[in-house]
């Protein structure tokens, strides 16, 4: 899946009222907004290739002179800007419902990237993986957007302190490095396949002051809807395919679920993926098989990890269904992986 041609934005005004705090002029103005469509430094949202948002920015952060621009808007971005997504994560009940409705919504901020909860044994947070560019947004929208999320992390549970931060944009420049550090706590690595930052697993599990389910209920509806409309036929199965993946381990794998996530009923969601020529339980068991392969590609896990990520409630259930696909058990694939 290549990149999207269009990468919506909704900092073009905040930017330019920071630069013009420190004296901004009107020819560096025009320089600065060059590339983007007309009306941009007055409207609240653009969508412009993602090439000319990376050199607005980059434009913008050397007339600021500031080492990351991103810090500095992630700390300055009003509270409701992203709407919808912002506000169904705050009035979740816990950090880990609020981290996994960003998952299940960024799409309608912005399309041409997967944002999941992650657990790591102890550890839990978010993870960005854009399609189709190994550095992600770029460097200044990279860190904006793991820099926010860590703000908001921040805001509701203010003990949230992340074990490990990472970009995939490569190393910066050391006084970028060192703000990242400061702001995070923590030093930064680079070059990774995503973006995305973790902490304590406990923490994640706290209830929320800012909880609200009457509230969070209404948007949540209301964003679903939206998500409906954001579906056409021709993509339901690689979105099925989507949340059965950003799921496996950690929530139910029921179509009912599934198609909850979608904003449909389960025999909805059943009948359009008929339309499409498949059904849940084979994409369900396509997800399964790609994901049991590349668990077992790793000698250390075990099977029975693997039986309880992939939702089966014991080994033996894995082993029928892992024949089923491949012809062999988990542990004869192991012992010889290019069967």
């Amino acid at each position: 899946m290549g990149a999207p041609s269009g990468f919506t934005f909704r900092l073009v005004p905040l930017t330019l009222s920071l630069l013009e705090t420190r004296g901004l002029r009107a020819a560096e103005r025009a320089f600065v907004l060059e590339g983007l469509p007309e009306g941009a430094g007055t409207v609240p949202v653009v969508t412009a290739p993602l090439p000319a948002i990376g050199r607005f920015l980059e434009r913008a952060e050397a007339a600021m002179g500031v080492p990351s621009l991103g810090l500095v808007l992630a700390q300055s971005v009003p509270r409701g800007t992203y709407a919808w997504l912002e506000f169904i994560a705050r009035l979740a009940p816990t950090l880990e419902e609020g981290m996994k409705s960003v998952g299940r919504f960024y799409r309608l901020v912005n399309k041409g990237a997967d944002i999941a909860y992650v657990e790591r044994g102890d550890l839990a947070g978010l993870d960005i993986r854009v399609h189709g560019r190994s550095d992600g947004w770029g460097r200044q929208l990279n860190e904006y957007t793991v820099a926010l999320f860590h703000r908001i992390t921040r805001e509701l549970a203010p003990a949230w302190k992340p074990t490990h931060v990472w970009f995939s944009h490569d190393v910066p420049e050391w006084d970028v490095v060192q703000d990242l550090s400061a702001f995070f706590g923590v030093r930064p690595s680079f070059g990774a396949p995503t973006s995305g930052f973790d902490g304590p697993g406990e923490l994640v599990d706290v209830q929320l002051p800012t909880a609200d389910a009457a509230l969070r209920g209404l948007l949540r509806d209301q964003a679903l809807q939206a998500l409906v409309a954001e579906v056409p036929l021709a993509a339901l199965v690689s979105k099925v395919r989507d949340e059965i993946r950003r799921r496996l381990g950690a929530e139910a794998l029921s179509i009912e679920s599934i198609a909850a996530s979608l904003g449909l009923t389960a025999r909805t969601l059943q009948r359009r993926l008929r339309d499409e020529g498949s059904t849940y339980q084979s994409v369900l068991d396509g997800v399964r098989a790609q994901a049991a392969k590349d668990w077992l590609a790793n000698a250390h896990r075990s099977v029975t990890e693997l039986a309880a990520k992939l939702g089966y409630s014991e080994p033996g259930a894995l082993d029928r269904a892992f024949r089923r696909w491949t012809g062999k058990t988990p542990t004869e694939w192991r012992a010889a992986p290019s069967g």
